[in-house]
Order: C-alpha cells, then sequence, then structure tokens
C-alpha cells in the first residue's frame, strides 16, 4: 500500500515536472483548497486566477502568490493533465479504501517500519497516521 506520504512526495514531483510550483504556497497538497485547484486543473481549467479562486480564504498564500504558482496551468500538456487526473482518483481510492478497513471504525490506524497498527484515534507511532470516521 502506497502511503500518504509517498503519494504526497510523487504528486509534488509530478507538479514541479509540469511547472507548477504550488507546494511552494500550500503547505498541505492534499488539503482541501489544493484539491480544489488540481482538480479543477485536471479538469481542463488554464486560467491560473480562475484556480487561484478556488483556494480557502484562510490560505496564507495572497492570490497574486497563487497565479504566479499556477503559471504553467495555461500552457500545460494534456499528459500532465490526464496524469494529475490520474493520481488525484488514485488518492481518493486510497482514502475510501481506508475508510472500509473492516475494524476500523472509531480508530485510527498508523503504517510504520512496515506494519500496519491499529489504535484509538489519539495514537501516533512513527510512519504515517489516519483518523478513520
Amino acid at each position: 500500500m502506497v502511503n500518504r506520504v509517498r503519494f504526497k512526495n510523487q504528486l509534488e514531483s509530478l507538479l514541479e515536472q509540469a511547472h507548477i510550483k504550488l507546494s511552494s504556497f500550500v503547505s498541505d497538497l492534499l488539503g482541501v483548497s489544493a484539491r480544489r485547484m488540481l482538480k479543477a486543473l485536471a479538469e481542463g481549467e488554464t486560467d491560473p486566477s480562475a484556480l487561484a479562486a478556488l483556494a480557502d480564504g484562510r490560505l496564507r498564500a495572497t492570490p497574486e502568490q497563487l497565479r504566479d504558482a499556477l503559471g504553467a496551468c495555461v500552457e500545460l500538456h494534456a499528459v500532465y493533465r490526464r496524469l494529475l487526473k490520474m493520481a488525484l482518483e488514485g488518492l481518493q481510492l486510497m482514502e475510501e479504501q481506508m475508510e472500509n478497513l473492516p475494524g476500523s471504525r472509531g480508530r485510527g490506524f498508523c503504517i510504520g517500519e512496515g506494519s500496519l497498527f491499529l489504535g484509538r484515534r489519539d495514537s501516533r507511532r512513527r510512519g504515517e497516521c489516519w483518523p478513520t470516521p
């Protein structure tokens, strides 16, 4: 299973290859604002201003900074859009599978050092941890 940290790094690498510097201004590429912008980008939006407008008002980056970071999307090749769409679909699938793990209701789970740990919502071990609904 690919964990969120590895997935996040792969997503950041894909964006860097496409010359989209969103991670310079958004602390969480998997957060709500970033996902909205990335989804719109994957679906064909090319206007950096329109993408920046999708950001949450609580985001520290200014709309101007986001427009600059998203400037390469104007000429983004269709292959990068497709790869981004596939990555976002993969993330959604991974999250759905995590939610449906048997016996994990009301508990969190952590992946670290080659093992899966199911524990209380506030448990944290080395590795990546997620609360479950």
